[in-house]
């Protein structure tokens, strides 16, 4: 038996291989921004001419460079991973470093057939110029493809890169300066020191597709703040969420929603589309904390900003909200005013009030799933067996007596039918609450909105009168009483109205992972002093993880109830089971 040492040979295919590891012309020059940034650059300036033109596409930085002996030993050292020598942060300013397989090099000949790349560090400004079609016709091995260094002086301080692509592929698209934008900025939108520049325009917040709002404020300093708002088109990635601040250009702590994050009435998802800046300019910086990791919560100035930010945000949001639900109609109007032309007449209005609130809640969902879900509720609204038993009523009246008969002995089965079914898709209602409930991300918002729009869980027999509305409207507006308490913002999150028994009813929502203490108790009969001028009997129901094992029931008021909401869910899910049951026994 015989062996001998083999090595690998590699073809200079390899960096046609590695160029075109990147799904767009784009992320390809992303790629070279990427190179900028672990080179400690502060500033990168990219210059992308129009199509069908000879002119380069140049990216420049003014990052540390790199001297002759670096360019030989390490940039011609295909996929080096440079963290095994120079560690995961850079040099100069502990970033973390992008690059890791040592292959981005290649990424310019993927949208290229000349690049050109020159350095300048130590003194010297090394120039290399690469063709890919030269190293695809290179017959021996990629590692002895031969590749020009020349060298010439430079001042002893300067430093920084500049890349020139010059060829264009024609097979691929010429690259976008808008969408380049939009990849930088949700890369780079939250880096501290880093500037860039395509075709002369720093890139901002204000290159995220979205609604875009400003807003200015005058400071008790005498100083200015600039709030600059972009609400995110659908479910885009964001480079973080909320406002960033910057005091005369540096900026202070994290991005924040300013108390937003909170609010019980916007839906956490658009709050969460919410990007951008707050530039504060100002001859007195005594707002800021001695590190800059955040605004000093008791000056004047942030106390200002406090107060306003969380009503420009909200008003931004509900406009884009607006906007975008506009959108949905009109893209989607043809096709509903076909639909709708096929239901009766009187049944038109109100299924186009569902459909708003069909809209409102998934307008941001994708084409195909939207028309879906806008299908299913026009289907219930074109298939009512109710509509086909009352129409033969109708036409019974004039016939025989037996005719008559028998319709209503139809009606009273199909009107069990109907109820059954209703019954059990209830109870697989309850069963997805349940899944919500047991999630510990579920928010209390998100359980509000379920329970204001199903309020047949709940064993009352009555109509919502409002939801999370203020105690001095609810008593203004639909009691006719005029409120003069001191609470008069403060909002319920449920008040319901007894149809018959004179009943009404305080429900009070937590979030499903928090007990109930006194102190949500004493909330709860703050709400029902207020109303109590107007409303005789009020009831009250406070639903979270259950009550708080410190607390014995025995002592709890007349008039109080806690339950957790799975609890709720299990009550509701007897009581229709019972109905399912009682059905079955009279059929």
């Amino acid at each position: 038996m015989s062996a001998e040492v083999l090595s690998f040979q590699v073809s200079p295919r390899l960096a046609e291989i590695l160029g075109e590891g990147y799904s767009s012309t784009e992320l390809a020059l992303k790629e070279l921004v990427d190179n900028a940034w672990d080179a400690d650059s502060t500033e990168v300036r990219i210059t992308v001419p129009a199509p069908m033109t000879a002119d380069p596409i140049v990216i420049s930085d003014n990052g540390s460079g790199m001297k002759t002996g670096e360019l030989r030993q390490e940039y011609f050292m295909v996929a080096r991973d440079r963290r095994l020598s120079k560690g995961e942060k850079t040099a100069k300013y502990g970033r973390k470093v992008k690059g890791r397989k040592g292959i981005g090099k290649f990424a310019g000949l993927m949208l290229a057939d000349s690049m050109e790349l020159q350095t300048t560090a130590g003194g010297n400004t090394s120039t290399i110029k690469i063709r890919r079609t030269d190293i695809l016709a290179h017959h021996g091995d990629f590692e002895n493809f031969p590749v020009t260094l020349s060298t010439e002086d430079a001042d002893a301080t300067a430093h920084g890169t500049t890349v020139r692509l010059s060829d264009f592929h024609q097979q691929l698209q010429f690259p976008n300066a808008d969408k380049l934008r939009e990849h930088l900025i949700r890369e780079y939108g939250k880096a501290d020191n880093f500037v860039i520049y395509v075709n002369d325009q720093a890139l901002t917040y204000n290159d995220i597709p979205g609604e875009k709002f400003e807003h200015t404020v005058a400071l008790p300093s005498g100083g200015t703040a600039t709030v600059r708002v972009t609400v995110a088109e659908g479910k885009r990635k964001l480079p973080q969420k909320g406002l960033v601040v910057r005091i005369n250009g540096k900026t202070c702590g994290k991005a924040n929603f300013f108390g937003l994050e909170d609010d019980e009435v916007l839906p956490r998802k658009l709050i969460e589309r919410c990007i951008g800046e707050i530039e504060i300019e100002s001859n007195d910086e005594n707002l800021v904390t001695a590190d800059w990791g955040g605004l000093i919560e008791s000056n004047l100035d942030t106390v200002a900003l406090t107060e306003v930010i969380p009503d420009f945000l909200r008003r931004d949001l509900e406009r884009a909200r607006t906007v975008e639900v506009s959108t949905a109609k009109a893209r989607y109007q043809k096709l509903l005013n076909q639909r709708l032309e096929k239901l009766p007449a009187f049944r038109r209005d109100f299924a186009r009030r569902r459909l708003a609130r069909v809209f409102e809640m998934f307008f941001h969902e994708n084409e195909e799933r939207f028309e879906a879900i806008i299908g299913v509720v026009l289907d219930t609204f074109d298939k009512d067996e109710y509509w086909v038993i009352i129409d033969k009523l109708s036409c019974a009246r004039d016939s025989h007596v037996g005719d008559l008969a028998e319709t209503l002995i139809e009606f009273g089965l199909v009107d069990t039918g109907i109820i059954g079914r209703q019954a059990r898709a209830r109870i697989a209602v309850l069963e997805e609450l349940q899944t919500l409930i047991n999630d510990n991300n579920t928010r209390e918002d998100t359980i509000h909105r379920i329970l204001e729009s199903n309020m047949w869980i709940f064993e009352f027999a009555g109509r919502l009168i409002s939801s999370n509305e203020a105690i001095k409207t609810i008593v203004e507006r639909y009691l006719d009483g005029v409120y003069q308490g001191t609470r008069a913002s403060k909002r319920p999150d449920l008040l319901a109205a007894g149809i018959f028994t004179g009943r009404h009813l305080i429900v009070e929502l937590k979030r499903p992972s928090l007990f109930i203490n006194r102190d949500h108790e004493r909330q709860a009969l703050e709400y029902k002093d207020d109303l109590q001028p107007q409303l005789q009997k009020i009831e009250i129901l406070i639903i979270g993880k259950g009550r708080d094992p410190g607390i014995d029931p025995r002592n709890e008021r007349d008039g109080i109830e806690v339950l957790s909401y799975t609890e709720l869910i299990s009550q509701a899910h007897a009581r229709h089971e019972w109905l399912i049951r009682d059905l079955r026994s009279e059929q």
